[in-house]
């Protein structure tokens, strides 16, 4: 299936296989904070996928339900990434590893479905009290 990338400069291209994806998982932290400080993966006018590296790992949101994949249970932590210039605050519950991303963006790709072995909920719900407008 093909899909649009939209890098961290704003580039969009479309691909059919996944090895842009694996390169842009491999950057260094440094790239997830010039830019944007987002990519994105669209395979329909309606339907995408962001996602960006932190320190402590990755975060995917599913636009435009604003879904994340619960990865963990462990006591909620709030880290912050910049998005835009704009402060985004992030759940740590909603945390991938490389590996747990990689798989996502596939299946989503090639069947156009979130993965559903992963448990997806509200991204703003898992954020709870911490939440800022």
């Amino acid at each position: 299936m093909k899909y649009l990338l939209s890098d961290n400069e704003g580039v969009v291209e479309e691909f059919s296989k996944i090895t842009p994806l694996q390169n842009i998982l491999n950057q260094s932290i440094d790239y997830w904070s010039r830019g944007t400080g987002d990519v994105g993966v669209e395979i329909s006018n309606n339907e995408r996928l962001i996602f960006f590296r932190i320190t402590q790992g990755f975060f995917i949101m599913y636009h435009p339900e604003y879904l994340s994949p619960k990865t963990n249970s462990d006591d909620l932590e709030i880290y912050t990434h910049y998005i835009g210039g704009q402060k985004f605050l992030i759940p740590s519950t909603c945390i991938c590893s490389k590996e747990q991303t990689l798989e996502i963006l596939e299946n989503f790709i090639d069947k156009g479905t979130l993965k559903d072995s992963y448990n997806w909920v509200d991204f703003y719900s898992e954020l709870g009290d911490f939440q800022e407008f």
